[in-house]
């Protein structure tokens, strides 16, 4: 599957995929690109003086890459599973402010049982680290 067309399997509405750009996938890696877009409800107020990026949010984009994409990527018909967020542990290096593209990557650990488990990163376009996680994703299989 090319790295577009599992962009279109993820199951978000326009009002909540922020990911924008899967640039490369593989068994052994995913990198796209997320936006957060300053005009979405949680980033309205957060913070009213110094206006920045809501962690979870963060996490959200982040995601939708490295664990919700890979995980269909790598079960094999996206259409015929249910992405389910297990757990995730997370590190918040630095803040950001709305508006801004920050690439997403994942390498799992490992891949089994609809399973998957993944270290991730968010990170800009100079290399540093917004957020480093690891995070553990299961597929459910619909109409069972």
């Amino acid at each position: 599957m090319l790295p577009q067309e599992l962009l279109k399997t993820l199951p978000y509405g326009s009002e909540f995929l922020f990911a924008r750009e899967i640039t490369e996938v593989s068994e052994k890696c995913i990198r796209g690109k997320c936006f957060f877009p300053s005009s979405h409800p949680a980033c309205l107020g957060h913070f009213r003086d110094e206006p920045l990026l809501p962690g979870v949010i963060m996490l959200e984009g982040m995601g939708q890459i490295a664990l919700v994409a890979h995980a269909l990527y790598l079960g094999g018909d996206p259409a015929a599973y249910t992405p389910v967020l297990h757990s995730i542990e997370a590190e918040f290096h630095l803040t950001a402010p709305a508006d801004t593209l920050l690439m997403a990557e994942g390498e799992p650990v490992y891949f089994r049982n609809l399973t998957l488990r993944s270290k991730m990163r968010l990170f800009d376009e100079e290399g540093r680290e917004y957020v480093t996680a690891n995070g553990l994703l299961k597929l459910i299989p619909k109409n069972r």
